[in-house]
């Protein structure tokens, strides 16, 4: 029950942080550190708000490392 706890927490950071970032994206790690998590734990949490029809992945650039990779975005930016 604990490990639930946290992700609903984790997630709800995690899409507080994504919605704040937009329409800019980051990767996962930068993300992580962001939130204050580890990336596994953003990875996790976006899993949860992907199953949730909420959010979604993409490929972009992310906006602080520059880097071509995986991004969470909300549903309707996609």
């Amino acid at each position: 029950m604990i490990w639930r706890a946290h992700m609903v927490t984790t997630a709800e950071q995690v899409a507080r942080a994504v919605l704040q970032n937009s329409p800019y994206a980051r990767c996962f790690a930068c993300l992580a550190t962001q939130v204050g998590v580890s990336e596994k734990d953003a990875r996790d949490a976006a899993q949860v708000l992907i199953v949730r029809q909420d959010f979604g992945i993409s490929r972009r650039v992310c906006y602080t490392c520059t880097r071509v990779d995986d991004v969470l975005i909300a549903a309707k930016s996609a």
